[in-house]
């Protein structure tokens, strides 16, 4: 049975205008991992985002998108990469697997989370 590693990542940001965006902010987990990433989980805080608020979720060195979508409250997701054949093309969006992943950090990006304050948010991440 694979060994399963859990971290509990809480993101907070003081909300304001970055790079023309309101309420941005970026958050990193506290270690590096390798192996598979098998779910991110967004618990929602007390003094939690907006419901609208858009997220990236990155490997740090390879930039690799693990997750990007928009934020609704309180969910987990399993994000899978497409596979692919020797030539480049994509098998099909139903035969996936999880993002591999190699001395990496994950970086959090959090872009229309609120205008004004601080606001902040849990992400758990199972890798194995």
């Amino acid at each position: 049975m694979a060994h399963i590693e859990y971290e509990a990542l809480t993101v907070t940001i003081t909300t304001g205008t970055v790079g023309g965006l309101a309420g941005s902010g970026t958050g990193n987990s506290a270690k590096t991992y390798n192996g598979l990433l098998h779910a991110i989980q967004y618990v929602v805080g007390g003094s939690s985002w907006a419901e609208d608020t858009v997220l990236a979720i990155t490997a740090e060195k390879t930039a690799m998108s693990l997750l990007s979508l928009t934020c609704t409250g309180a969910q987990t997701w399993f994000p899978r990469r497409t596979l692919v054949n020797a030539a480049g093309a994509s098998l099909s969006s139903a035969i996936s697997e999880p993002f591999p992943l190699a001395d990496e950090r994950i970086v959090v990006t959090v872009t229309s989370g609120s205008s004004g304050g601080t606001r902040t948010g849990t992400f758990r991440f199972w890798v194995s």
